[in-house]
């Protein structure tokens, strides 16, 4: 029984490293840029689940579900800690201010990072139509206002009453 343990965590380890290593050929030699991140990762772990499923067919001394929650759990918490650095506007300041021998004014920081990030994610929103540009601004149009309520109806059953971002 030990032997099935012991196998079943070298071929998760084999799994994650393989699907780790794939992302990042993926997204700096590949296809960079071509994607979202998204894509890149979900195409990586089903060919490493699809590889999973045919080592079930060869190698007969390990557990499946075990290898299995494993490489999800693994495969999950990458992507979450990958989101983490790719869109990260407090790590956008950092590495700002960092690069900048001068000091960075708080104003210069914001005008730097913030009016970009803004723009980028109110212009996310009109082509995705939630929101709808005005004479003077914006608008949430009816799409939008059923996805916020929607987003609002699952932080209530969560309890999350302010996110504390921003």
């Amino acid at each position: 029984m030990i032997n099935v343990y012991f196998n079943s965590l070298v071929l998760a380890g084999i799994l994650i490293v393989a699907h780790f290593l794939l992302v990042i050929l993926m997204m700096r030699k590949v296809i960079r840029n071509k994607f979202s991140p998204l894509v890149i990762h979900f195409t990586s772990g089903i060919a490493m689940l699809v590889l999973l499923y045919c080592s079930s067919k060869y190698i007969l001394n390990f557990d499946p579900w075990l290898v299995f929650t494993l490489f999800v759990f693994s495969s999950g918490s990458f992507f979450f800690l990958f989101g983490v650095v790719y869109k990260s506007l407090s790590l956008r300041f950092l590495l700002l201010s960092s690069l900048n021998d001068k000091k960075l004014l708080l104003s210069e920081l914001n005008a730097l990072v913030t009016k970009n990030s803004f723009t980028e994610r109110t212009q996310i929103l009109i082509d995705m139509g939630l929101a709808l540009k005005v004479e003077k601004g914006f608008m949430i149009s009816p799409k939008g206002k059923l996805i916020a309520e929607r987003i609002l109806r699952i932080r209530h059953i969560f309890g999350i009453k302010t996110t504390g971002l921003y």
